[in-house]
């Protein structure tokens, strides 16, 4: 789990060093990740959550849930690409939800199954001050060119959903956690 922790600040400090417009970026942590196992679940029947790092929110600053607060937390995007079946859509919302979460923004997971062409999607919506919400396109952000403040939208589609998580176990709950892992599929600069 140390390898993990090291690596989520490593793949921080590349993403402060990118934002300054440095190209000079940390290597990740070596160390030992084992592949989620998509079949294990405990004896009960429910979903093992074993796999999701512990503990999985850190406690960094807090920001308020303010549009401008959520940009200033998403940066510049993603420098690490889409990947379809890899690194996709859930583990894009999985990673921005953690983040908000950590710097004290309440972030949500939402999800549809049957998104436009008929996949499922995931997304990341987040209550703002007076009732009012944001969402947050993840994908967005992997087009070549794009910024973090991109990737937040207002457009009704992205308020209608099949389900909509609190956290990351609820989420691996329904889904399983190898759908969001994305602390095993995110390369670090």
């Amino acid at each position: 789990m140390v390898v993990f922790h090291d690596n989520i600040d490593r793949f921080n400090d590349n993403v402060d060093a990118r934002d300054k417009g440095s190209d000079v970026f940390a290597s990740p942590v070596s160390g030992p990740i084992d592949p989620p196992d998509m079949t294990d679940t405990t004896p009960s029947g429910k979903t093992d959550l074993s796999d999701i790092p512990d503990p999985y929110y850190l406690n960094k600053t807090n920001f308020q849930n303010t549009p401008d607060e959520v940009k200033r937390l998403l940066g510049k995007g993603f420098f690490t690409p889409y990947e379809c079946s890899g690194f996709d859509c859930s583990e894009m919302a999985a990673y921005i939800e953690w983040k908000l979460e950590c710097h004290n923004v309440t972030a949500q997971i939402a999800t549809k199954d049957n998104w436009a062409g008929g996949y499922g999607h995931a997304w990341v919506i987040v209550p703002l001050r007076g009732g009012k919400h944001l969402a947050i396109e993840s994908t967005v952000s992997a087009m070549e060119g794009s910024l973090g403040a991109e990737m937040i939208t207002y457009d009704p589609e992205y308020f209608v959903y099949d389900h909509l998580f609190e956290d990351i176990y609820e989420a691996s709950e329904f889904f399983g956690a190898c759908e969001w892992d994305w602390w095993n599929k995110l390369k670090l600069g």
